[in-house]
């Protein structure tokens, strides 16, 4: 069976394989693919060298101009920082805000979860509009977007833009928070706890989602790194990433970099995959360099536990 060369490059890319990624992605966008152009763009929104900002841009647009949803979502948010680069912050003009409506016409998720929340607030350009802000919340919804059921459910809890449904504002709140969703297990222990909305007391609930909140709250936090741990990290490679760089490039210290960063900063267990790095890396070492680069490991590793 053929391999969707788009799962290929997502699993690529969530290995920190750029290169990779790109070698199957260029000829695809130059053939017009429009789920490939977007990548190429979304590339760039990675902090990946592979793709500059003109460049990303010029991809996204033509991916835009075949409305491809995810690309005109991309383009509705994509700011320019005043020189070649770009950030992601709002729909600022008409054109944006044009894409914006365009991708949640279209079906997009996160872009109805996206335009529910500027109607709602009315922020961005859009008049305020409650009825139908709650009315993309509800799209978004129908099609398991979990980070719009709070929203969502919110409103159907306060009756706003539409008659006030609890009943269903309760599922959507427990739906969300079985998906691991912070503020829905946040707005549940509340609720519980003070009896809001007509909903009857109840301690114990509102403890075991007190829980869970804290509990989501904490993997929340943990998957974001210290800036001073990154440092801290980083500073005690740069010895053994010279030494790869001087040995084998600049490549494959980069390479042993991302695999070892990654190794660090996520649940997924790298070791095996550096093992087989260094052992490419050093099969045509003396074993004077391999003692070399095994003592170097080690006092990474110990800079880090200092």
């Amino acid at each position: 069976m053929k391999k969707d060369p788009y799962e290929t490059t997502r699993n690529l890319l969530a290995e920190g394989d750029i290169a990779g990624a790109l070698a199957i992605l260029n000829p695809l966008a130059m053939q017009g693919e429009a789920e490939a152009q977007c990548m190429m763009g979304h590339l760039y929104l990675l902090d990946s060298d592979a793709v500059t900002g003109p460049q990303a841009l010029e991809w996204l647009r033509r991916s835009a101009d075949q409305d491809f949803p995810p690309a005109l979502y991309i383009l509705s948010s994509l700011q320019s920082d005043g020189d070649d680069g770009f950030f992601t912050d709002g729909p600022k003009t008409n054109e944006a805000r044009d894409m914006l409506r365009r991708a949640a016409d279209l079906g997009y998720a996160p872009a109805q979860q996206t335009l529910g929340s500027v109607l709602c607030d009315g922020e961005y350009g859009f008049e305020q509009n409650l009825a139908e802000g709650r009315k993309w919340y509800a799209a978004a919804v129908k099609q398991g977007f979990v980070d719009a059921f709070f929203d969502y459910a919110c409103m159907l809890m306060e009756g706003e833009g539409g008659e006030a449904d609890p009943e269903t504002g309760m599922r959507l709140l427990h739906e969300g928070a079985k998906q691991s969703d912070f503020y829905c297990a946040d707005f549940l222990a509340e609720i519980y706890s003070e009896g809001l909305f007509g909903i009857e007391k109840n301690p114990d609930l509102s403890g075991e989602f007190q829980d869970l909140a804290e509990e989501i709250d904490a993997e929340l936090d943990d998957s974001i790194p210290d800036p001073s741990e990154l440092l801290q990290v980083t500073q005690g490679l740069t010895p053994i990433v010279n030494r790869i760089e001087e040995v084998a490039g600049e490549e494959a210290g980069k390479e042993f970099l991302s695999i070892f960063m990654r190794n660090c900063l996520s649940e997924e267990d790298l070791s095996k995959e550096i093992e087989d790095f260094f052992q490419g890396l050093t099969s045509q070492m003396s074993e004077a360099e391999v003692n070399e680069f095994t003592n170097l490991l080690e006092d990474a590793f110990r800079s880090l536990e200092g």
